[in-house]
């Protein structure tokens, strides 16, 4: 940073910053800090100023608290991804030059002319005069054919040294495409996700790990947590020192979706669905996008029911023509959906407007008509028999159902009544 800036942080080291002739110092000089730091220590110091350190605490952890996510290697060495494909560049770029050479002297090659051209005019509209022009050319410059096919090897190579398949940049030769071509051509850069993603989960649960150990050792209070969970805000209280407990330990993965494109995505979604390997409710909160899951949930449950209670009443207005034809009268049904369609024409929600249409309306007597309560029939004690009691020495008489049961092909009943003198 500035020296300006380093001494406005640290201004008990002022004099030794700025040295004895400060005020000819330039504040807006970059000068370079290091901060060592080990399991043990951590130092912040500056060497320009004879290793002078600005600050210095002990590591309460007594490890490192810093995490480096490293590409896996078989000898120990770090690598890049562009240290693997580097050969092959520096190939690439011998090509070019000798490509851009060739085409140089293409251009400058010199001409040949026939034995009785005398004067050669150059530049445009030149003129030259010969008997024979045929023979008015440049020197040819043969190029092997050989080396246009090492050139495309050599992008193949350098394709396959990144994992980075041709058909990401959208050159896929082909009419009609299936998805397991696709998924084929795109193998090599799912390859290439899927090892990022397993070091850096591998880095990301080595670095929660030191952030619960340091918030149980150092910030041991209790705190509040707040945030959004599929849609939904939470807040959480703990204590560092009651909830943690010594337990570091952490998982990290990644969604179901995770190093696919949309459109592969949506369809391992909808199989995976289909095949009852997960619920909406997983698929939904694995989304890419955040939504509200039970809010959402809730919004379709209503949309269908509310489907299926219009279709109702779509089946409903369908019985008009049938009740017509058979002499009935459909004016109640009329009425009825007449009614539903002014109320959502009034903004009415569609549950609403079916319940008040269809809600059975109480008869008003005529005026003047006394109203008094309608007699009605005793019920029938238990275990008597419909048809009334039986009195001693009589069977009790069948029933409707027994009776159309007996009934023989030609329409004549076979009912019988017996009695007998003894109850």
């Amino acid at each position: 940073m500035t020296l300006g800036e380093l001494v406005s942080q640290f201004p008990e080291y002022d004099r030794e910053l700025l040295g004895p002739d400060g005020y000819k110092q330039d504040l807006n000089a970059v000068i370079e800090m290091i901060r060592y730091y080990d399991k043990d220590q951590s130092i912040i110091y500056v060497p320009r100023r004879e290793n002078l350190v600005l600050s210095q605490a002990a590591n309460p952890l007594g490890k490192m608290m810093v995490v480096v996510a490293r590409k896996p290697s078989i000898d120990g060495e770090m690598r890049g991804q562009f240290d693997d494909v580097l050969g092959i560049q520096l190939l690439r770029n011998r090509f070019a030059l000798l490509a851009m050479e060739a085409a140089e002297k293409s251009v400058q090659a010199p001409i040949v002319l026939p034995q009785d051209v005398q004067e050669l005019q150059l530049g445009g509209d030149a003129v030259i005069r010969t008997s024979n022009p045929a023979g008015v050319r440049r020197v040819e410059l043969t190029l092997p054919q050989g080396a246009f096919t090492e050139q495309t090897l050599l992008n193949q190579e350098l394709r396959v040294g990144a994992r980075y398949p041709e058909s990401r940049t959208g050159n896929i030769n082909a009419s009609v495409v299936t998805g397991q071509g696709v998924q084929a051509l795109l193998g090599a850069f799912d390859t290439q996700v899927k090892s990022a993603q397993a070091i850096f989960s591998a880095a990301l649960r080595d670095v929660i790990n030191i952030c619960f150990e340091v918030d149980e050792k150092i910030f041991s209070e209790e705190k509040t947590i707040r945030g959004v969970d599929s849609g939904s805000p939470y807040e959480i209280t703990y204590k560092p020192s009651k909830d943690i407990k010594s337990d570091y330990s952490a998982d990290v993965r990644y969604g179901m979706l995770a190093g696919l494109n949309p459109a592969q995505g949506l369809i391992f979604m909808l199989q995976a669905l289909g095949g009852k390997l997960i619920s909406k409710d997983m698929a939904m909160r694995e989304l890419p996008f955040t939504v509200n899951v039970t809010q959402e949930l809730e919004k379709i449950e209503i949309e269908e029911m509310r489907q299926s209670l219009l279709g109702s009443i779509q089946a409903y207005t369908q019985s008009i023509p049938q009740m017509a034809a058979q002499g009935q009268d459909a004016s109640d049904v009329v009425r009825k959906i007449a009614a539903v369609i002014k109320a959502r024409q009034k903004g009415q929600m569609l549950e609403d407007a079916i319940e008040a249409s269809f809600t059975p309306q109480q008869q008003v007597p005529p005026a003047g008509v006394p109203t008094s309560p309608v007699e009605q029939t005793s019920p029938v004690p238990g275990g008597a028999p419909a048809g009334g009691p039986i009195t001693p020495g009589q069977s009790p008489a069948p029933d409707a159902m027994s009776l159309i049961s007996s009934l023989t092909g030609a329409g004549k009943g076979m009912a019988r009544v017996s009695r007998s003198g003894k109850i």
